[in-house]
């Protein structure tokens, strides 16, 4: 799946993303309907649900096809991911979904989707990364039972994404896929 590239001196609020079926959508909003019940937050609109890799902000035209490039170079196995805990972060407000262990193929190729922005000129968090999937925004108060039935991911791609921006909310639109082998 691709997209046409912006015009020179257009920028596009991009990230790359783990990006899960539809299918796949639906197991997780049934796995947090026990958390999603909890009052004062903002349930992710169910198909904005994805796991971010690399988060490349405001990007030219020419940082994009840099970025392109450097997704297309990653060799990586395909990988599964068990998503088998739920947290709450207090400063961004936010209920999510997690791994109690990181496959070491997500933290490389979430490494290797960062070093290539910063090859391509983007300013990138260097903060270790950390797996996870927000299903909750503007929380409160976290439940206080976060337990939920384990999920496994079978990991065969990853995309880079768009973010808009709407009065009515976010939306993201994945604009390319890399497959994993």
């Amino acid at each position: 799946m691709s997209s046409p590239t912006p015009k020179a001196g257009d920028a596009q609020r991009l990230f790359f993303a783990l990006w899960p079926t539809d299918e796949l959508r639906q197991q997780l909003q049934r796995r947090c309907k026990s958390l999603l019940r909890h009052g004062g937050g903002r349930p992710v609109a169910v198909g904005n649900l994805h796991i971010t890799l690399a988060f490349l902000g405001a990007v030219s035209a020419e940082q994009r096809a840099c970025v392109e490039q450097a997704a297309e170079a990653i060799q990586l196995p395909r990988f599964s991911l068990r998503l088998d805990r739920a947290g709450y972060w207090s400063r961004p407000r936010v209920l999510w979904l997690g791994s109690s262990e990181q496959p070491e193929a997500v933290v490389a190729l979430a490494s290797g989707l960062n070093s290539g922005a910063r090859a391509c000129g983007l300013t990138m968090d260097s903060r270790p990364y950390q797996t996870h999937l927000t299903f909750m925004r503007k929380v409160a108060k976290p439940p206080a039972d976060l337990a939920l039935e384990p999920l496994v991911w079978d990991v065969d791609s990853f995309s880079l994404v768009q973010s808009h921006t709407y009065p009515e909310g976010v939306q993201y639109i994945p604009l390319q896929s890399w497959a994993l082998q």
